[in-house]
């Protein structure tokens, strides 16, 4: 059905699953060309845009997918792409309809947690940092992001513990 963008969106999925991006994205563009609100061609075309560092193409197709569809994948990954440019409000709008996403991956529990703080919403930071220490197999590393922003929240006691608990030898960065 050469007038369908279904056909072709399939088709470009499939070349991308078997790592042929390059030939993948005209598909999908076809996909577009006959049918502008057809989601599943957008979302597809922003995350391997996405996934090629062209960033601003993806935010592009995938802020047209949020307008016409309330998928998590998108949403986080607009996100993401909102904290790198610093808009953190609107960064802590998409995090919070990925919420799957943002709980089962630290780093975007982090990115998260800065957004809220920076986007004045301290209290929600804060609630989404203590469930970060409750999860299993924080590094060092993490826990002293974790304080750090803890302390950026005002939350200076729990800062202080979540501090207290890093390994004795972990180094403290200036």
């Amino acid at each position: 059905a050469p007038n369908l963008p279904q056909g072709y969106t399939g088709e470009g999925i499939a070349l991308a699953l078997n790592g042929k991006i390059a030939e993948a994205i005209p598909i999908l563009q076809k996909a577009i060309s006959i049918d502008p609100s057809f989601w599943v061609a957008r979302r597809e075309l922003g995350i391997l845009d996405w996934q090629l560092q062209r960033k601003e193409d993806a935010a592009r197709e995938l802020n047209e997918v949020a307008k016409l569809s309330p998928d998590t994948a998108v949403n986080s990954i607009l996100a993401q792409y909102n904290f790198e440019t610093k808009h953190y409000q609107e960064a802590a709008q998409f995090f919070s309809r990925a919420r799957a996403q943002v709980d089962m991956s630290i780093p975007l529990s982090m990115m998260n947690s800065e957004a809220l703080i920076k986007s004045g919403r301290q209290d929600a930071a804060v609630k989404e940092l203590d469930r970060m220490t409750t999860l299993p197999n924080l590094d060092p590393q993490q826990q002293f992001r974790i304080a750090w922003l803890l302390g950026e929240a005002g939350a200076y006691e729990k800062a202080i513990k979540v501090f207290s608990a890093l390994p004795e030898d972990y180094p403290d960065p200036d």
